[in-house]
């Protein structure tokens, strides 16, 4: 995998004598996806932080490259609650790009949009949908949680407790964890020997 992701980043951003030292690459984790869909992320991890920005920011500067026909577009691995909150953004994102106002996605979760009377940073997609509501854009307005507890509701895990409340799989049935852990199992074709 780390010599395909090298060949791969040497011929779509063209780095020829960038020393490309990847410590590790593998697919990102999820159940395998069914033949039509497109192939899962690849996660990569460099030796060396410059290298790494300097990769990224050469992808971002040709908007990603092209690859056996296939766009391929680069960018951070963000934990799932920034994912998640960059994602409350798709609709402003969406409005944006048609109207052709430009925009950039800071880290963590915040939109900077550059309007013709001035630049705003919104910290969340429920301040950006308020705003872009008073300036006369067609987005539904995404409700901020009203209390401090919904607020920590969000950030907190939650304990999913089965049927009886008995984490244990009961006599002649295997835990639930290895039926989870069975949709990522690789199908590898036999070959016979004959």
């Amino acid at each position: 995998m780390i010599a395909f992701v090298e060949t791969l980043l040497r011929e779509g951003l063209e780095l020829d004598g960038v020393d490309i030292s990847i410590e590790r690459a593998h697919r990102s984790l999820g159940p395998a996806s069914p033949q039509d869909a497109p192939p899962r992320s690849i996660v990569v991890k460099f030796l060396s932080f410059k290298i790494k920005e300097q990769i990224l920011r050469k992808s971002w500067q040709k908007k990603g490259f092209t690859w056996n026909g296939k766009h391929i577009s680069l960018d951070n691995d963000y934990p799932p609650l920034i994912l998640k909150k960059r994602k409350e953004y798709a609709e402003v994102r969406k409005i944006l790009k048609a109207k052709q106002i430009p925009f950039q996605t800071l880290y963590p979760a915040r939109l900077k949009v550059k309007f013709t009377d001035g630049e705003i940073t919104y910290a969340s997609s429920s301040e950006a949908t308020e705003d872009m509501s008073r300036r006369g854009y067609a987005v539904k307005i995404i409700k901020p949680p009203e209390t401090i507890l919904e607020q920590l509701k969000q950030l907190t895990w939650t304990r999913v407790t089965r049927g009886g409340g008995s984490s244990a799989a009961q006599p002649g049935q295997e835990p639930g964890y290895k039926k989870k852990l069975r949709t990522f199992r690789r199908t590898v074709a036999t070959t016979s020997g004959t």
